[in-house]
């Protein structure tokens, strides 16, 4: 395989010996280290190939022999370059074609985000384009490293970001929470207090003041740690009080109270024969469509849009700004229905796995619950409550009054 591609690559002929001493040519040739192969007879004559350079060393073999190499054939790369120079369009057209693949390779034509739920893939592409990051950039131009710090400080409650660029795509994956993230401020203080009721299971304090202990059973609102800090001497006296931001890591037992409802009556769609499908292009960001729908649709009646649409892609992380699908507007009518009890309770139960999950993506360690499912005229209701673990991420703005008062209590003390 690697000879024939070699002998491709340098060119070679294939020729018929004519002549009476045929033979003998083969030989002296196999003499001279000439390689022929191939070699076979064809309607009296000898038929082989040979390589270019070895072509036109058999001259004076030729001339001894009296045997004369005559070409039937052109093989190999030298002969190809010499036809297709021939053919400037051709030329032009492979060139043009390397010009525009290196042109659409460094550019960005697929941004695609990842793990996102509360935030529309409209908005972040929104968000992104205000940085100057969109569809068409040149890929040198894309810092990973900023969009995800420029994210981070957009979304607060977007807990971990990550941008990679493979090829013309970006990807962005991300972890959202709904925890509430600490208030760092420069000036000013702030307690960290319970955002429910519940019990302390544990509790380690970084800054601020500890009110409480493990085991200590506390309310909503309550202050956990305290943005007063007090300086003490040997003697136990206050002789400086600050303001800080409370911090700490502190895990509250509470209960959480879980209702949810279904209504037994719903609108059942019921699909129609009719259907109407309409190729779709799209360039860039511009969509062109070979139908106009609202010519032959019936805008009184009710459709479905389904879209199947590919884009065009050379490898997994080389996509092109090309897409082209199928549009389907599908008819329907809308019909009441009411669910069954099996159907009810599924739903329900996929709601609440859905709630379990999303609260344990905030830290939230479930222990035990006692959520039931029931059914009434109008409903299936599921309701209980939740024995949970949480950290305790909630603040509360140091009130001046009680600065004062604090800084006052360590002025009197010191008098004392």
């Amino acid at each position: 395989m690697l000879k024939e591609i070699l002998c491709w690559y340098q060119g070679y002929v294939e020729v018929e010996l004519c002549g009476y001493t045929s033979e003998r040519f083969v030989n002296l040739c196999r003499n001279k280290g000439i390689l022929l192969w191939d070699v076979h007879i064809e309607k009296g004559h000898y038929l082989c190939k040979i390589s270019l350079e070895d072509y036109w060393n058999t001259k004076k073999i030729a001339v001894k022999t009296h045997v004369m190499p005559r070409i039937q054939r052109r093989c190999g790369f030298p002969f190809w370059l010499r036809r297709v120079g021939k053919r400037k369009g051709m030329i032009s057209g492979f060139v043009s074609g390397l010009l525009l693949i290196y042109f659409l390779s460094i550019r960005v034509w697929d941004i695609s985000f990842v793990g996102q739920s509360l935030y529309t893939e409209e908005r972040l592409l929104k968000f992104l384009s205000d940085m100057q990051v969109h569809v068409g950039m040149t890929t040198k131009k894309v810092d990973c490293q900023k969009i995800e710090e420029k994210i981070r400080l957009a979304y607060p409650d977007i807990g971990w970001v990550s941008a990679e660029l493979k090829g013309t795509k970006l990807t962005i994956s991300m972890v959202e929470t709904n925890m509430p993230v600490p208030v760092m401020k420069k000036e000013g203080g702030y307690h960290l207090i319970a955002s429910h009721n519940g019990v302390v299971k544990k509790m380690i304090t970084r800054s601020g003041t500890p009110m409480v202990h493990v085991g200590d059973t506390v309310k909503k609102g309550d202050i956990l740690i305290a943005g007063i800090l007090e300086y003490i001497d040997d003697s136990q006296t206050v002789i400086k009080s600050e303001k800080v931001c409370a911090d700490g890591d502190i895990l509250l037992e509470t209960k959480y109270a879980y209702k949810d409802s279904c209504d037994k009556t719903y609108q059942k769609k019921i699909y129609t024969d009719y259907q109407k499908k309409i190729l779709e292009i799209s360039v860039g960001n511009k969509k062109i469509f070979f139908a106009n729908p609202f010519k032959t649709l019936n805008t009184t009646r009710k459709y479905d849009i389904i879209a199947n649409i590919q884009q065009i892609s050379l490898s997994k992380s080389f996509t092109l700004p090309f897409s082209y699908g199928i549009r389907c507007y599908r008819e329907y009518e809308e019909k009441a229905a009411e669910y069954t009890r099996e159907e009810g309770k599924e739903i329900l139960n996929k709601r609440f796995s859905n709630y379990l999950e999303k609260i344990r993506q905030n830290g939230v360690s479930v222990l035990k619950h006692n959520v039931r499912f029931q059914a009434n005229q109008k409903a299936y209701v599921a309701n209980g409550n939740l024995f949970v673990t949480e950290p305790v991420t909630e603040y509360k703005l140091v009130d001046e009054s009680e600065w004062r008062s604090e800084e006052q209590d360590g002025l009197n003390r010191n008098n004392n």
